[in-house]
Formats: structure tokens, C-alpha cells, sequence
């Protein structure tokens, strides 16, 4: 498997999209950017919420077929000029991961399961609570980390 390159600039214009759309979403919408729960709130039958929780999801949905066709159509010059290298942005493909469909299946399933029980994802507590100086989210994230790291170095040394 393949690694990108961290670069600051990468970083950077990431973390200013994603609190751009933060700020957009609680100034306009008077909500945070809880994506499990705008999610979860979309399966609940007689949700009144439902339209612009299908326009949120569809919306991350559609960013990504855009990057992917932007990634596709720009030459790698443009991506050049602007620090970054064009392959160490393209997405992975699924080949690379060493995990079977199974063991993705029961993983995403625990995540789901976990942001329930948690009351919430990394998108609504890391993003958006840590933001607000929630103390309760603050423990959230950090056992999300915590329990994150435990799994990703047991799973590590079991693959390798």
C-alpha cells in the first residue's frame, strides 16, 4: 500500500473547506454538522428535517464524484503550480487495503453502533463540539482516538 505525502498546503486548504462549510451550515442552518445524527435523522419516518438532510448527504456524495472527475480532467502541471503533487492526492483504490469485505462489513458496522452509543461521530463532536469547548466532547474525541489507535496497532501487527 502506497502513502501519501502530508503537506502543509494540502492540509491547510482542507481544514479551511471543512470550516468554511461548518460556519455555512450553523449561520444558515442554525444546526451543527453532526453527520451521524443528520444521517441517522434521515431514517427516522416523519422527520419534518428531511430535506436538507438528503441535500447534506447527497451534497458529500456529489463532492466526492466531483473531486474524482476534477482529479481525472486537470493535468498534473496545475497541481504541480500549486504545491501539490496529483498523485499523492488520488484516492486509494480498493485494492490497496489488505482487509476483506467481511472484516470492513463488521468494522462499519462497530463505527455505526459506536456513534450511536457515543451520541455522536467525530464530524459533530471532533469538528464542531471541540470547537464549541464541549467538555463532553472532548472525551468523546479523545476516546475515539484512543480506541482508534488501540485498534489500528492491533490490527497492524495481526496483518503483518
Amino acid at each position: 500500500m502506497e502513502t501519501t505525502t502530508w503537506t502543509i498546503h494540502t492540509s491547510l486548504i482542507g481544514g479551511c473547506i471543512i470550516g468554511i462549510s461548518l460556519l455555512l451550515m450553523i449561520v444558515f442552518n442554525g444546526k451543527i454538522a453532526g453527520t451521524s445524527g443528520v444521517l441517522g435523522g434521515l431514517l427516522m419516518p416523519n422527520n419534518n428535517d428531511s430535506p436538507w438532510k438528503m441535500t447534506y448527504i447527497g451534497g458529500m456524495i456529489f463532492g466526492g464524484l466531483v473531486w474524482r472527475l476534477i482529479l481525472e480532467v486537470v493535468p498534473a502541471s496545475f497541481f504541480d503550480a500549486i504545491w501539490m503533487k496529483k498523485d499523492e492526492i488520488l484516492p486509494l483504490k480498493a485494492s490497496d487495503t489488505p482487509l476483506s469485505a467481511s472484516v470492513m462489513l463488521v468494522a462499519g458496522i462497530l463505527v455505526g453502533f459506536g456513534t450511536r452509543y457515543g451520541s455522536g461521530c467525530t464530524s459533530g463532536h471532533g469538528l464542531c463540539g471541540l470547537a464549541r469547548f464541549s467538555p463532553r466532547s472532548f472525551l468523546a474525541v479523545t476516546m475515539f482516538f484512543g480506541t482508534g489507535i488501540i485498534v489500528a496497532s492491533a490490527m497492524s501487527k495481526a496483518l503483518w
